[in-house]
């Protein structure tokens, strides 16, 4: 069995609930909050590739975002579709394409930069464990409602 996963980071988001601004480019505590997402899986040992989805229009800026970084494990940047879920389907086409032999995949939210190592791992041997490989969801084992307040204040 395959003891890493490749992830999709869906970074392709039209901002329209925030009026335009796009979060993900927005510093949180002086980094760019997509910056802190890629961060969290590029160090993760569980994490053997990076497709990173984003709007069409912001291709070039996260291409060089990731050359400026320096991350290894960004195989490649692609375009997000109309909806989320036809970002994710464009991220898992990629994958199929640029590494074939992923056994596990994670999907995870770009604008989202409060994941862990320790979640990633997790998350990845409740779905390893499962026994058959479920459709849907393997949700991080805690709740954002529960712990965001104590982060936040």
């Amino acid at each position: 069995m395959q003891d890493t996963a490749a992830a999709i980071i869906v970074a392709a988001g039209s901002s329209r609930r925030t009026g335009g601004q796009d979060k993900l480019w927005t510093p949180l505590a002086g980094r760019i909050t997509l910056a802190r997402t890629i961060d969290v899986f590029e160090a993760s040992p569980c994490i053997h590739g990076i497709i990173l989805v984003s709007s069409a229009g912001l291709i070039a800026d996260a291409t060089m975002l990731c050359q400026a970084e320096g991350w290894r494990k960004i195989v490649t940047v692609i375009a997000g579709g109309p909806r989320r879920q036809d970002s994710a389907h464009n991220g898992l086409d990629a994958l199929a394409k640029a590494a074939p032999g992923s056994a596990w995949v994670m999907i995870h939210d770009g604008a989202r930069p409060l994941v862990t190592p320790a979640i990633l791992e997790a998350g990845l041997k409740a779905a390893q464990e499962g026994g058959n490989r479920r459709r849907g969801p393997c949700r991080a084992p805690w709740s954002a409602r529960r712990y965001l307040p104590r982060i936040v204040h």
